[in-house]
């Protein structure tokens, strides 16, 4: 079955990225030279089985059991977009107004008491049958990416793990009912790597990744961020790393937007005009009947961290929501939102 999914694979990025002249990618990289064979997949196929919690540790010292302190404020939550592979960190064009904003993220919403002790980030690229945890026991980059620059695939990046934080993310979902794993073996993906190098450039925030749940349901993802909302006030930053716009046929296209401008306009209505939690999950829910929904999103993988982060904000009222980004990315407009 896996090697039938690697052949699947190969052939679909070897399609995308070779075989199209609207490939960004390529419009990048001319030189570039891409051998595209079964069995040569730069991505990895982990297994998602978890093995019993191991007592191996590479988490900071001086984080220890920090997450089960009590805050007077909230930490915020938000959802970002993390670009085209590692092309944010490779100087590409059409990422500039995205990098440059996610420099200025952490000095402009995490400060002061609003400063996080540690991150738990929820990345479009890793779904699972039911949800699953890292351990915290391994911080190895997981280059899931294909088709790029080889320095794209000698990257180097250190985030300290966060035993502490998985225990107590088993502990919320646990409490919530939601079965979960945890997994001691996979590394950082792409969706993480890639926007936390630019959040975090000195690597010193203690950080682990909780999966999305196969079959991408709404509801699902929305109660996951509910179960989780409590690290808020132990000094957790719970991050969702997506795409509000993610259809691979219109990046670079020149048209995209005709798609991208009235379903971020339903999100913008719905998340930041709306105030009411429950519109608010009613409208994400919901998201699929949103006008030009299935343009932007053939497939919702990148779409539902965001679900995640809108059920970490839950509150009984009115939940604050702010669009703090909404410009080009890899030619098409995508936003990035925090949740205060």
């Amino acid at each position: 079955m896996l090697c039938l999914y690697a052949n699947w694979m190969s052939d679909f990025w070897r399609k995308l990225f070779v075989s199209s002249r609207e490939s960004f990618v390529l419009q990048r990289f001319k030189t570039l030279k891409v051998v595209a064979a079964s069995g040569l997949l730069s991505v990895v196929l982990l297994s998602s089985v978890a093995p019993a919690r191991g007592s191996d540790t590479c988490e900071n010292p001086s984080f220890v059991n920090r997450t089960a302190k009590s805050m007077s404020t909230k930490i915020p939550c938000a959802y970002v977009p993390h670009g085209g592979g590692p092309l944010p960190i490779l100087g590409d064009k059409d990422h500039v107004e995205m990098v440059n904003w996610l420099k200025k993220f952490v000095g402009t919403y995490l400060t002061g008491d609003k400063k996080p002790t540690s991150c738990l980030i929820i990345s479009a690229h890793w779904e699972e049958k039911q949800a699953t945890v890292q351990s915290g026991a391994t911080t190895k980059l997981y280059y899931d990416y294909y088709g790029f620059p080889k320095e794209s695939y000698n990257l180097k990046y250190t985030l300290p793990g966060a035993t502490e934080l998985s225990k107590r993310v088993g502990q919320l979902l646990e409490s919530a009912n939601i079965r979960y794993k945890v997994d001691n073996d996979r590394g950082y993906d792409h969706g993480v790597f890639i926007p936390m190098k630019i959040l975090f450039p000195d690597g010193d925030i203690p950080t682990i990744q909780l999966s999305l749940v196969s079959g991408l349901d709404p509801k699902t993802h929305i109660k996951l961020g509910e179960a989780l909302a409590p690290l808020r006030d132990e000094g957790v930053f719970v991050l969702g790393s997506g795409m509000s716009y993610h259809n691979m046929r219109g990046f670079n296209n020149g048209q995209s937007n005709k798609d991208s401008d009235p379903f971020h306009e339903y999100l913008r209505s719905s998340l930041v005009n709306s105030k009411n939690y429950k519109d608010k999950v009613a409208a994400l829910d919901n998201w699929a009947k949103a006008p030009k929904a299935r343009e932007c999103h053939p497939r919702e993988e990148h779409l539902m961290p965001l679900h995640v982060i809108l059920g970490a904000a839950k509150h009984e009222g009115n939940v604050e929501v702010k669009e703090v980004f909404y410009d080009n990315v890899a030619g098409v407009k995508c936003a990035g939102y925090i949740f205060e």
